[in-house]
């Protein structure tokens, strides 16, 4: 069996940062799972970026139904928080969990998210919550030893937008 790993995909930019780093050999399927993105408009954008990374890398992409409400109801006691607390690990939970659902229920060997990727967040902290919940679910999670950031040059040339925010409603201001 080919090494298939489901990939959680939260931006354009950190997809890139994930594919630049990646050093071992996956037959990558991409996960776009974001029910924190907010609004709407900005959901859109950000999935047209992955669309457009999708197509030119030659990826498939699998778009879950987008449920914003469940984010809203399992964080709304910490929207007060600033950005990196409480709130964002449940953030990543939340999205971490059905990526692993997903992958447990569709046969693939491995799962990962381009959260990691990201400079704003804690990759300790995401490994570690990926971690547990592979190990509850009983599917392997694979995080990547080193980053390897994408060019800003690099981006410009691509055309691919870039978000001012996190996501979520709280972020936003």
């Amino acid at each position: 069996m080919e090494n298939n790993l489901l990939l959680h995909t939260c931006c354009a930019i950190c997809l890139l940062n994930f594919l630049n780093s990646l050093k071992d050999n996956f037959k990558i399927i991409l996960f776009y799972y974001n029910p924190n993105i907010h609004p709407f408009q900005e959901y859109e954008k950000r999935l047209k970026a992955i669309e457009k990374i999708s197509r030119l890398k030659n990826l498939d992409l699998i778009i879950p139904l987008y449920t914003p409400i469940e984010f809203l109801n399992k964080t709304k006691e910490y929207r007060k928080e600033k950005e990196g607390g409480k709130r964002c690990e449940i953030c990543f939970q939340i999205r971490i969990e059905k990526t692993a659902q997903f992958a447990k229920e569709n046969n693939f060997l491995y799962f990962s998210t381009t959260l990691i990727t990201s400079p704003q967040k804690d990759k300790n902290l995401i490994d570690l919550l990926a971690n547990k919940i592979a190990k509850e679910k009983n599917i392997n999670y694979f995080t990547l030893k080193e980053i390897s950031f994408i060019k800003k040059e690099e981006i410009k040339k691509l055309d691919i937008y870039s978000q001012k925010y996190c996501g979520c409603i709280y972020s936003i201001y």
